[in-house]
């Protein structure tokens, strides 16, 4: 509001051709931030779990990615066994769940076309794991993502959260990790980019382990963007995160 009521008074001084450039300037931000803003697309995904209790977990880049292009890597941990950073990788958003049954981390990077997997390692315990990767068109956007929001609980029914309305041509993402991988999972509506489960092989009833679910879907605004669920036939530990990937530069803020 300051930024308007400056430029309306360089206007009504004499400032003419000023008035006409923040106009001007007014229009181009409209029209770049209104129904015509394209949203980064998505090129492709991978996942991979730990076979038995490991201190690493290796995930695969998606085939389907190249140079200058949006990657988010998450993993999610049985109980809080201190994930490091991969090297290369910026920290997105991180969580832990109720009675530190599980974590989750999420990362992301603009590719070099160099990259083939992410190694992932902690060193406190031997965990269980499940970790995704996944490729978007390069928004432009020096960084990437709107404003994230974060969610837990203990129940049946994981709900990522609301999150703040920026205007059209978003791409949402709903990630939700849950400990104990013996639960049945329903998805929110949208796109589902990941459903993993990792558990031991040797457990009688899949009591351990984890679950990774992500779903992907578009916001064209108004509105602000609404909680998403999942659910789950017995209750967990749960966290939720909702991240939004910014529409291709050029829209204004």
């Amino acid at each position: 509001m300051r930024d308007r009521g400056r430029g309306e008074s360089a206007g009504r001084g004499g400032g003419g051709r000023e008035g006409r450039l923040l106009a001007l300037m007014v229009m181009l931000a409209l029209g770049s931030s209104g129904c015509g803003a394209q949203a980064s697309h998505f090129k492709g995904s991978a996942s991979a779990v730990t076979q038995e209790d490991a201190t690493t977990l290796t995930v695969p880049v998606p085939a389907e990615s190249g140079p200058g292009d949006l990657l988010i890597a998450v993993i999610v941990t049985d109980s809080i066994p201190n994930i490091r950073f991969p090297s290369g990788w910026q920290l997105l958003s991180k969580g832990d769940c109720l009675e530190d049954a599980c974590e989750i981390r999420s990362f992301w990077r603009i590719a070099d076309g160099s990259e083939e997997s992410v190694s992932f390692r902690w060193h406190r315990f031997k965990e269980q794991a499940a970790g995704g990767v996944l490729a978007y068109g390069s928004n432009g956007q020096r960084y990437p993502f709107g404003i994230g929001r974060r969610g837990f609980g203990l129940d049946d029914s994981p709900t990522a959260p609301r999150g703040e309305d920026v205007g059209s041509g978003l791409l949402v993402l709903r990630i939700m990790a849950a400990a104990d991988a013996r639960r049945s999972l329903q998805h929110p509506p949208g796109e589902v980019r990941l459903a993993v489960q990792s558990r031991p092989p040797d457990a009688p009833d899949a009591s351990e382990g984890v679950i990774l679910g992500l779903v992907e879907h578009p916001h064209r605004g108004p509105q602000g963007i609404p909680e998403a669920v999942w659910r789950m036939d017995l209750s967990a530990p749960w966290r939720t995160l909702t991240i939004p990937i910014l529409p291709r530069a050029g829209r204004f803020f």
